[in-house]
């Protein structure tokens, strides 16, 4: 069985930490990553190349509307829809109301985070960690946690400040 799909949304992607977490909770088995076209055309407008990686199939920039508050938004849920996530991670929660989602859950980045330390420990502590040894300055583990915490990881970097590591 595959672990669950997640699509992250343009403003998920655009900064480094935490696209980068996300995408090493992803590479320990915890979740698969997927982005639309649309999105994918936005962030090279935007200069945010992602190597190696690219968007999941489909056009959805003709389909039916589902009346979400951005217009501009509605690729991201039809692209979560047509290939069946879990859920979307956005920082604008306010764009995806819950009655229009269709049953895909919609988080955070930090709370999505939060949620899958809480329920796999041994397998998000050992991609929290990878990502730690990949940051560029070889931070001590405050300084890392002081980083996700700049990056928008408040609840995250609440719970890994608790830890002695």
């Amino acid at each position: 069985m595959y672990p669950p799909l997640i699509i992250l949304d343009t403003n998920v992607l655009f900064g480094a930490t935490a696209r980068d977490l996300l995408f090493q909770f992803a590479a320990h088995g915890l979740w698969r990553c997927g982005w639309s076209q649309d999105i994918q055309r936005e962030l090279a407008r935007l200069g945010v190349v992602l190597e190696g990686f690219s968007p999941l199939p489909g056009d959805f920039r003709n389909t039916p509307p589902i009346g979400l508050p951005d217009p501009n938004d509605e690729h991201v849920l039809h692209c979560a829809l047509a290939h069946q996530a879990a859920m979307i991670l956005t920082y604008n929660l306010k764009d995806f109301p819950p009655h229009l989602a269709r049953g895909i859950r919609v988080l955070t980045p930090d709370a999505a985070l939060v949620e899958i330390l809480t329920k796999n420990s041994q397998n998000a502590m050992k991609a929290i960690k990878a990502h730690w040894g990949d940051c560029d300055e070889r931070d001590d583990w405050a300084s890392y946690v002081a980083r996700l915490n700049r990056a928008r990881l408040h609840g995250l970097s609440r719970v890994l400040a608790s830890l002695s590591i």
